[in-house]
């Protein structure tokens, strides 16, 4: 349907310094729903996406597992630029995305 989205996700998680060979969190997307699949357990977390003028677009709080796999409908969010804040007691990680529809 001509829908683009990449996503890069950035941070550190339960501050630590050496890079896994396994990212912590893995952001994957089609044209209707972001896809998150957790390789830790953060417990407590917030996952919050904003536009580009910090309007709030999604905003959500769950308890991750690890393997836990959380899915964000983004089908219906017009074309533009969007942020991703993933935040746990071990630490964040932040992302951006674009819709081109």
């Amino acid at each position: 349907d001509g829908t683009k989205v990449e996503v890069i996700v950035n941070g550190k998680l339960n501050n630590k310094k050496e890079r896994s060979l396994i990212d912590p969190i893995m952001v994957t997307y089609n044209s209707s729903c972001l896809t998150i699949n957790f390789n830790v357990s953060l417990g407590h977390t917030d996952i919050i996406i904003e536009n580009e003028s910090g309007n709030m677009a999604y905003n959500s709080s769950t308890n991750v597992n690890e393997h836990d796999v959380l899915f964000i409908p983004i089908g219906n969010l017009p074309s533009g630029i969007y942020y991703i804040t993933i935040i746990c007691d071990g630490g964040s990680a932040e992302g951006e995305f674009r819709i081109e529809r």
